[in-house]
């Protein structure tokens, strides 16, 4: 059923036909995709095409689907990567193990296609006000207090090392965040406070001997809920992650971890739960070496006749703090660059706020700081603190930094990645684009869009 634009509508698309940046403000509820359909149904008209882009895949798929041809929708980091793939840097997408792509490589490198539409939903992750910052001159400064040029002490993660003389910071962004926090409070006594996008630096940690994760895993539209162990072998054997070998076994494009269990008994019930709760099923994607009673055609055939399970797994994954765009474990290369198989105990991950499982470890820099080489041990290293995680809402301002070279800092004395608001800047550029900026005043894309809407 299509409905009659109301005035409001009327008015956008009158100011959308003079070519001119646009800034829409609109509660929830108003129309704004309908009002956006309507903008791509005047590019039509026009002869003009478009690119939405959009921080959640979800998003972005949905708008793909509804608004035709002339239109195409992308998150910010898939046209990155994309932009990259073509072009010398390409190789680097392959070599990264910690971090994502630098934002000033992405910047420089990637190139856009001369186009008439621009709309950016853009969610960058961040810490709260009053989030303090250790400097390089060793004092601390709250984080909405720091500015362009200061130099604040860095994590060289290669070397698993503080850099004392620190590291610029290149971008700096403010926005309005409602929603919810991620609370760490570290049995070292430190406490920090993250949006669930944030990226941050984490291990898996002894403390998960022993347990039993329950997961969510991802096969092309469908969804299934399982159980594994945190690692493979043992005994002199090398070791690996048990949510890559699971993911392998069964041919999985991406996983979550729910919770992390003491007994397998206590991880079946949370199985069943979820099973019930949300209709995933616990039925595997790929018969395990003749061991299941199916048979792969009953197995295919299973989960061809439940359709497209998207929705249900979003809805399964909100209600434990998890996000469906940001999944833990990717089959080859996650967003981060993190390796499938490097939730394992030597190694340090850049794992997403919302990811974060109580026990992992998180790096305390007061250690550092009184060691000779502000290094961190390879194995056991008593700076590696376990922490616990606390949901908590929160309607304030956020802060985003971007630090040059090792993109990290200190927030809190907890060693973390930076931030990332470095698109707007990039986009700010392209003079060519008509910039089309949609956002909810209760949301927290509201607030970056009324503090860049002019540099746009």
């Amino acid at each position: 059923m299509t409905f009659a634009p109301t005035d409001e509508q009327l008015y956008i698309q009158e100011l959308f036909r003079t070519g001119d940046p646009l800034l829409v403000r609109a509660s929830a509820g108003t129309g704004k995709t309908s009002t956006l359909l309507q903008l791509a149904e005047i590019l039509a008209e026009q002869n003009r095409i478009g690119l939405y882009l959009a921080v959640k895949k979800l998003i972005a798929d949905e708008a793909g689907r509804k608004s035709g041809s002339r239109v195409t929708a992308s998150t910010a980091h898939s046209l990155a990567f994309r932009g990259l793939r073509g072009m010398v840097l390409a190789p680097v997408l392959d070599k990264l193990r910690i971090g994502k792509i630098p934002f000033s490589t992405t910047a420089h490198a990637l190139g856009i296609s001369p186009l008439s539409f621009l709309l950016l939903d853009e969610a960058p992750d961040c810490q709260p006000t009053g989030t303090l910052v250790r400097m390089a001159g060793g004092e601390t400064k709250p984080i909405e207090q720091v500015r362009v040029g200061d130099r604040v002490v860095s994590y060289f993660a290669e070397h698993a090392a503080i850099r004392m003389r620190g590291k610029p910071v290149i971008n700096v962004a403010t926005r309005r965040h409602n929603g919810e926090l991620i609370r760490v409070e570290t049995e070292s006594g430190l406490t920090t406070r993250y949006t669930p996008e944030h990226i941050t630096f984490a291990k898996v940690g002894p403390g998960f001997e022993g347990k039993k994760l329950v997961y969510l895993m991802r096969r092309g539209d469908k969804y299934r809920v399982g159980i594994t162990s945190p690692y493979h072998g043992g005994g002199g054997q090398r070791r690996s992650s048990g949510l890559a070998a699971r993911m392998h076994e069964e041919g999985g494009d991406a996983m979550w971890v729910l919770g992390a269990y003491d007994t397998k008994a206590e991880a079946l019930v949370e199985e069943a739960r979820v099973s019930v709760t949300f209709g995933i099923p616990d039925i595997v994607f790929k018969e395990e070496r003749g061991r299941s009673a199916w048979g792969q055609a009953l197995i295919d055939g299973f989960w061809r006749s439940l359709g497209d399970m998207t929705d249900r797994a979003a809805r399964c994954l909100a209600a434990y703090g998890r996000m469906i765009e940001h999944p833990l474990v990717t089959k080859r290369f996650n967003e981060a660059g993190n390796r499938a198989g490097y939730l394992m105990l030597t190694r340090t991950a850049t794992i997403r706020a919302c990811n974060l499982v109580e026990g992992m470890l998180v790096l305390d820099s007061r250690p550092l700081f009184e060691r000779e080489r502000h290094r961190a041990w390879r194995a056991g290293d008593p700076a590696w603190t376990p922490e616990k995680v606390v949901r908590e809402k929160f309607n304030g301002t956020v802060h985003s930094l971007e630090v040059a070279d090792d993109h990290s800092y200190i927030g809190d004395g907890i060693v973390t990645h930076n931030c990332s608001p470095v698109l707007a800047g990039v986009l700010a550029k392209r003079d060519h684009l008509q910039k089309v900026l949609v956002g909810d005043v209760s949301q927290s894309i509201s607030r970056f869009t009324e503090d860049e809407a002019a540099r746009l």
